[in-house]
């Protein structure tokens, strides 16, 4: 064989390789994973390219979405022209156009020309056809809504105008989640046409749906959400019977930062798949990330037990335990409510994997002045300030310490300075600093929020001498300096042990986790 014969078979075995990865990219469980498969293909170069046009004929919503993060990984003096002669190509089909098209406006920022558009079908068939397309992959894998929304909402506002359009033209039964995850857009005029699309379907999954969207939406959108409502229930459109006795609600304690999991699930004598929702709330921001499954990945505490009971969960791959709070499933909705609350004042789109697990959080009607407010008395008790540092010796409180990036840098150079592990006078000193230097007026308010939280969780919890001593606390944390305050000071503490211990364990946030 001569060295041009192999080098031609090498080529081809490149390519081949290139396809097959190429392809795969609609098989990636998230956008992380994607984007990240996208770079690995694209460091090939433009010896991809060939096989990246040959996909732009794909109904896959995630491979599109894999493709244009390819082409916007790739040589821009190569992918342009090449993807511009593709969306002029009479030969080739209107989907590969669009594709091509979609990804040189999106994407690369391209203008297009009306020539791009000659002998393309109308627009509302093209948004048609792809509606369908999509409808038949969601109904043998309802997750491929996901990702197709993804996708939808990174095209053009009148793209999504055509498919909420497009919907009127298939089975109401088959639209219902599509557009009510569609009225949580983040773009305005798309979350109306939507709002108003669904209130237009005289069914009860529609009615059901409504009802779930309205923690979610802003005044003006929540108001033709409810004037929907009574138009369907007037109308005489039956409203399903939900029963909230399959739900449950877990609770974690919030840590010092804000965080808290909350955990529903759902299951039944009657159903051998349940359904496990995650969401991580911040108390500033809101919802953070959630995630689902239908199969349930812990069996400890999915048995279910008594409102109060505090569940161990061990998670030995994180190298921890956590303490879940079987609470009443309103409780959760209503803890979760406040987190929508913070998450619409900030203006921020909620995680698409929410919206997409919501529907079945919210389908059973919901009242909030229904669900009263734990609330614990603050103590009559005086106690001494020193009392206040009890509460860091409860489990509940093990999350609880300083954890910012600037701590690890201070941790860092009190154990190259000490070579090895400081004394306890050293650790208490640096503990002072970063104490004075974390609590300021704002951060010691934030804390005494967070307490008032934690009195709350630990009243739920039956501890009702901690939770008064949490609630007591919040209310004295400006009796002494955050330098010399028993509380601050033992929370400065703990973050610093703990950035400490992650370093002995080669575990550092301040650098990005090897591949």
């Amino acid at each position: 064989m001569s060295s041009q014969d192999s080098k031609i078979i090498t080529v081809f075995q490149q390519r081949r390789q290139i396809e097959q990865a190429i392809k795969a990219l609609s098989e990636t469980n998230s956008e992380e994973e994607l984007i990240q498969r996208a770079a690995e293909i694209a460091q090939h170069g433009e010896v991809v390219l060939p096989a990246l046009l040959a996909q732009l004929g794909t109904a896959d919503p995630q491979l599109r979405g894999g493709l244009a993060h390819i082409a916007r990984m790739l040589p821009r003096e190569k992918v342009v022209p090449a993807l511009r002669a593709a969306a002029r190509d009479r030969t080739r089909s209107d989907r590969e156009r669009m594709t091509a098209m979609t990804i040189l406006e999106r994407f690369l920022g391209e203008e297009l020309g009306p020539e791009f558009f000659e002998g393309l079908a109308d627009p509302h068939t093209l948004a048609l056809e792809s509606l369908r397309e999509a409808l038949s992959e969601i109904r043998d894998d309802p997750q491929v809504l996901v990702e197709y929304l993804t996708q939808l909402e990174q095209e053009p506002v009148e793209a999504a105008l055509m498919i909420i359009d497009a919907t009127r033209r298939v089975s109401p039964d088959d639209v219902v989640e599509l557009l009510r995850m569609l009225a949580m857009d983040p773009r305005p005029r798309v979350a109306r046409h939507a709002l108003q699309q669904l209130g237009g379907l005289r069914i009860s999954a529609a009615l059901v749906a409504l009802r779930s969207l309205l923690p979610h939406l802003p005044e003006d959108l929540k108001s033709l959400a409810e004037r929907s409502l009574r138009k369907l229930r007037l109308s005489g459109v039956p409203e399903s019977s939900l029963e909230a006795s399959a739900w449950r609600a877990l609770l974690s304690p919030i840590d010092s930062e804000g965080y808290q999991s909350l955990w529903f699930i759902r299951s039944s004598p009657e159903e051998e798949e349940g359904l496990f929702v995650s969401v991580l709330l911040h108390d500033q921001t809101g919802i953070q990330y959630a995630l689902g499954d239908e199969r349930l990945p812990f069996t400890q505490p999915m048995r279910e037990q008594a409102i109060g009971t505090v569940h161990l969960l061990r998670m030995p791959q994180m190298g921890m335990i956590a303490l879940l709070l079987e609470v009443p499933f309103d409780e959760g909705r209503r803890i979760l409510a406040e987190g929508l609350t913070v998450h619409l004042r900030e203006g921020r789109p909620l995680p698409m994997p929410y919206r997409f697990y919501s529907g079945h959080i919210w389908a059973i009607p919901w009242s909030p002045e229904e669900v009263p407010l734990v609330s614990p008395d603050t103590p009559a008790e005086d106690w001494p300030l020193e009392y206040s540092r009890r509460l860091l010796e409860h489990p509940a409180f093990s999350a609880w310490g300083v954890q910012r990036p600037w701590v690890y840098d201070i941790a860092e150079a009190l154990i190259h300075e000490h070579g090895g592990w400081p004394d306890d006078e050293a650790i208490r000193d640096t503990a002072c600093e970063i104490a004075g230097r974390a609590f300021t007026d704002e951060a010691v308010g934030l804390m005494a929020q967070r307490l008032h939280r934690m009195g709350q969780w630990l009243h739920l919890a039956g501890e009702m001498e901690l939770a008064g001593l949490a609630i007591w606390t919040a209310a004295h944390l400006h009796d002494a300096p955050p330098a010399s305050h028993p509380f601050l000071l033992g929370v400065a503490k703990a973050g610093l042990r703990s950035a400490m211990l992650n370093l002995k364990q080669g575990i550092d946030p301040r650098r990005p986790p090897a591949r």
